[in-house]
C-alpha cells in the first residue's frame, strides 16, 4: 500500500466513493490506496496502526454510515494483528460479500438477514471462505449461537463450541465463521 502518495482522482472516481469519504480515511489512517475486489470492482484501503484496527474499523463504520461500507479483508482483526480496512461504495455491509467474491455469498447473506429479525448484525470482515460478524448489541436469541455452530462446525469447535462463540460475542461483539473448501490443513486462528 502506498505511503505518502496522493490518491489519483481517476482512481477515486473508479471506486464510486466521494472526496468526503477519502478525507475521512485520510484523517483516520493516512492516504488510502485502491483495493481490487472481485469482478473488477474497486474500493479504497487503509492500513491502520498495528493493534488499532478494530477500534479504527468501529470509528470508520460510525463516520461513514449511510455513505460507504467499511470492513476488513484480513482474518483476526480483533487480535490486533496488522490488518487493512477496505471501504466500498455501498450502504449495506452485506455488499462486502459480493465485493470480495465470498463463496456462497447469497446463502450467507440470507442467513444474516434472518438473524437480523431478532438481533442487529453486520459484516466486520470477509474473504474467500470466511466471514466475521459484528454484533453491536448482545444477542438475545440464543438460537443464533446454535445455528452458527451447526452452520460452521469447524469454527465452533475451534472457538470452544456454542459457549466459546457466546463468550467472544459478549467480550468483543464478534463471531468468526469459516467453511473449509480446499484443505482441512489450513491453519485457522
Amino acid at each position: 500500500m502506498p505511503q505518502g502518495e496522493t490518491l489519483d482522482p481517476r482512481d477515486l472516481k473508479e471506486t464510486g466513493l466521494s472526496l468526503e469519504v477519502a478525507q475521512v480515511l485520510r484523517e483516520e489512517c493516512g492516504e488510502p490506496a485502491v483495493f481490487e475486489g472481485a469482478r473488477r470492482k474497486t474500493g479504497l484501503a487503509v492500513l491502520p496502526d498495528v493493534g488499532a484496527a478494530a477500534a479504527t474499523l468501529k470509528r470508520l463504520r460510525e463516520r461513514l454510515a449511510g455513505k460507504a461500507v467499511a470492513f476488513t479483508p484480513d482474518d483476526n482483526i480483533a487480535a490486533g494483528v496488522p490488518a487493512s480496512i477496505v471501504v466500498i461504495d455501498a450502504r449495506e455491509s452485506l455488499d462486502a460479500l459480493a465485493f470480495m467474491g465470498t463463496r456462497n455469498a447469497d446463502t450467507i447473506a440470507s442467513r444474516i438477514r434472518t438473524w437480523r429479525a431478532s438481533t442487529p448484525v453486520e459484516i466486520a470482515g470477509c474473504g474467500d471462505d470466511w466471514v466475521e460478524l459484528w454484533f453491536p448489541a448482545p444477542i438475545k436469541d440464543e438460537a443464533i449461537y446454535r445455528e452458527a455452530a451447526a452452520w460452521s462446525p469447524a469454527a465452533a469447535a475451534e472457538s470452544g463450541g456454542v459457549e466459546g462463540m457466546k463468550g467472544r460475542v459478549d467480550r468483543e461483539g464478534l463471531m468468526y465463521l469459516w467453511w473449509e473448501v480446499e484443505s482441512k490443513l489450513i491453519p485457522r486462528r
